[in-house]
């Protein structure tokens, strides 16, 4: 199914179908177990057979990008991912500011993870997205 909005709260986008301590998704500040403030947390399930670690992935840039005249925004980055763990913090770039782009018609989500090895399957991270919207 799809969803779309205009506003959205959210601190955490998990995966449907693993729903639990165990389940893979992303994290956005505050009260997520797994960020803090200005944090967006990657997190991968904890036990699965068939799942991939952090140890080929070097760096994760989250972009924002839409159908409109914005151009793409890299708005947090982690580099070097921490090879030990299941879940990345990407920290926020200190220019993310992205309110123009709910205000078009369509927004993307890119992810671009610097992999030191080929992998023959799909690579599939997921996160949880949380944002604040300020008005001066």
């Amino acid at each position: 199914s799809n969803l779309g909005v205009d506003w959205i709260y959210s601190s955490f986008i998990e995966a449907p179908g693993e729903k639990g301590a165990a389940s893979t998704g992303i994290g956005i500040g505050a009260n997520t177990g797994k960020s803090l403030v200005g944090e967006i947390a990657i997190i991968t399930a904890d036990s699965c057979e068939d799942c991939y670690n952090f140890e080929s992935i070097k760096s994760l840039v989250l972009s924002i990008v839409s159908d409109g005249e914005i151009p793409m925004k890299e708005i947090a980055l982690i580099n070097p991912t921490d090879s030990k763990t299941n879940s990345q913090t990407l920290k926020l770039a200190e220019e993310a500011d992205i309110a123009d782009y709910f205000n078009t018609d369509k927004i993307y989500w890119v992810l671009d993870a610097d992999i030191s090895e080929d992998i023959d399957d799909n690579l599939v991270l997921f996160g949880d997205f949380k944002f604040e919207l300020r008005y001066d």
